[in-house]
C-alpha cells in the first residue's frame, strides 16, 4: 500500500516522533511511505529520509497560504497514495482537500493536541468544513 503522511514540519516534537515511529513500522511491514513536510528541513529529516521520500512544500510559517493547496495537490498527484494521513491542523487544512481533489479514497487525520487554540476563527471554520472530507479522525488521547 502507498501511504503519504503529511506533517507541518520535521522538527523534534511529539507528533513528529509518532509519525516517525509509524513510518518505520509501516516500512517494516513493506508499505511504501512518503512523508510530505509543509516546511523545509527540520532536525528529524535525516531520520525520515533514508527510508521514505520527503517533499518540503515551503509554506510560510503563519497565515493561510492559497498557493500551498495547488502545491500539495501536485505533490499528492505525483505520489499517488492509497491513503493520506495528516497530522495537526495545518496538514489537515491543506492535505485533506488536496488529497480528495487528487482522487485519494482514504484520508485520515490524527489530532495530536489542543493546538487549535493557536488558529484564528477563519482557520477553525475552515477546519470544520475540511474535517467532513475525512474517512477517519483519530485523537491521541481522550482530551
Amino acid at each position: 500500500m502507498r501511504i503519504a503522511q503529511v506533517l507541518y514540519s520535521l522538527d523534534m516534537g511529539g507528533q513528529e516522533m509518532m509519525a516517525l515511529h509509524l513510518t518505520q513500522e509501516l516500512l517494516r511491514r513493506r508499505h511504501e511511505v512518503t512523508v510530505v513536510s509543509m516546511t523545509p528541513d527540520g532536525s528529524l529529516r535525516g531520520d525520515f529520509a533514508p527510508a521514505a521520500v520527503v517533499d518540503a512544500l515551503r509554506k510560510p510559517s503563519s497565515g493561510i497560504d492559497p498557493k500551498a493547496w495547488p502545491t500539495m495537490f501536485r505533490a499528492l498527484r505525483r505520489i499517488r497514495p492509497d491513503v493520506v494521513h495528516t497530522h495537526a491542523p495545518g496538514p489537515l487544512l491543506y492535505g485533506v482537500p488536496a488529497a480528495r481533489l487528487a482522487g485519494v479514497r482514504r484520508v485520515v487525520h490524527t489530532s495530536h493536541g489542543a493546538n487549535v487554540t493557536q488558529l484564528g476563527p477563519r482557520s477553525i471554520a475552515l477546519g470544520r468544513v475540511v474535517a467532513q472530507l475525512l474517512t477517519r479522525f483519530g485523537p491521541v488521547s481522550d482530551e
